[in-house]
């Protein structure tokens, strides 16, 4: 599930079984745990945060652990998840009673046990306080919506005007956006594009009067990555403000931005 927050494939680790005859754990390469991604239109780009705590065991924890790679994600809490990261066994006790242990060593891709007796640690680390622990809300949840807002903070560029006719090069950054002045008079019709040079930057279109949101795009009229604003009717005399994003205000690279006349 982690996948659909990555652009790569990244290795993930092993699981190691002890084999008598070696006396030793022993780990097949070919079981090596990585990332098989999904389609890139499921693929979620922008920031992450994943609260945890003891009870995000097994699986749970394998999720956390995998969003911390590359820092994809902040892990929020006031404890380390379970430590339960390993295969189990369960064994047949007296009185029909079960006891579960593990058997699996799970390691990272360095080789390093990563989960198991000592869990994914928070990142972001809620304090346990009798302000917290007396809280009618939510502490954890608090501190993860205050982290984002904080890492989803974006600034604005101004790009100067633009006209019917005209197009413009400009540069995506990490975290800014770029807007332009457009001016359109009533009975207008106008496409809007916001394109790269091979048509594989996945770039959005927003239009704002006055400062309020108006019309958002972040598609081609074919479902393609760059955004597109296709015969749009112009009610009356106005400025437009025109901006372009990348796709969870994280990606980079050059686009071209054009305003065609569509009458």
């Amino acid at each position: 599930m982690a996948a659909y927050f990555f652009q790569d494939e990244l290795k993930l680790g092993n699981t190691g079984f002890y084999d008598k005859s070696l006396d030793e754990f022993k780990f097949d390469p070919r079981n090596e745990d990585q990332f098989y991604l999904p389609d890139p239109s499921l693929r979620y780009d922008g920031k992450v945060a994943v609260l945890v705590g003891p009870a995000c065991a097994s699986a749970c924890e394998f999720f956390s652990y995998d969003m911390t790679l590359d820092d994809r994600a902040a892990i929020v809490g006031q404890y380390p998840t379970a430590g339960l990261g390993g295969s189990v066994n369960d064994v047949k006790m007296p009185e029909d009673l079960f006891f579960r242990m593990t058997v699996g060593r799970a390691v990272n891709e360095d080789g390093e046990i990563h989960i198991e007796g000592k869990g994914v640690a928070p990142t972001v680390q809620v304090p346990v306080t009798l302000e917290t622990l007396t809280s009618d809300g939510d502490p954890v949840l608090d501190a993860a919506v205050a982290w984002l807002d904080g890492a989803t903070t974006v600034a604005t560029e101004d790009g100067g005007a633009i006209a019917v006719g005209e197009s413009v090069d400009g540069t995506l950054t990490p975290g800014s956006r770029t807007q332009y002045a457009l001016d359109v008079n009533e009975g207008d019709k106008v496409n809007i594009t916001a394109t790269d040079e091979n048509g594989e930057l996945d770039t959005v279109l927003r239009l704002y009067i006055e400062g309020e949101l108006v019309y958002e795009q972040d598609e081609s009229a074919d479902g393609g990555p760059n955004a597109e604003i296709t015969d749009l009717d112009i009610p009356a005399d106005l400025t437009l403000t025109v901006e372009v994003a990348g796709a969870g205000d994280v990606l980079e690279g050059a686009y071209i931005l054009e305003v065609s006349d569509a009458n």
